[in-house]
């Protein structure tokens, strides 16, 4: 019986464990907690960006993430939620080619933001 308690815990503290280590990759190292990264790099503030409606793009490959933000500006203020397609690297070797573009309601992004996320 004491043995049989005693395997119960470590296996418990094993998959503790693993849900550790699987909530820490998700946080930090998944392909979508890398593309909030790299929009916040683009951010004046970005301790204070929040985000919504982050998901895969439709079309355009793996790295293509899409979805909004809302930051500080200069001055401390909230501007509002602004919608992004971020281009992620997904091998991660030449992330210089990594890329934001946000949404300054021009024609160039609503065309990018219909390809890429809303798969039309």
């Amino acid at each position: 019986m004491k043995s049989t308690t005693v395997s119960a815990l470590i296996g418990i503290a094993a998959l503790a464990a693993l849900g550790g280590l699987t909530y820490h990759w998700q946080e930090s190292r998944s392909p979508a907690a890398v593309s909030r990264e790299l929009v916040k790099s683009k951010l004046n503030d970005p301790e204070s960006a929040v985000f919504r409606n982050h998901v895969r793009g439709k079309r355009g490959g793996e790295g293509i993430w899409c979805g909004e933000v809302n930051a500080r500006n200069r001055m401390g203020g909230m501007v509002g939620f602004t919608r992004y397609v971020a281009n992620v690297e997904p091998d991660r070797t030449m992330d210089f080619r990594d890329e934001v573009n946000f949404d300054e309601g021009n024609d160039s992004f609503a065309g990018k933001w219909r390809l890429m996320c809303e798969g039309h």
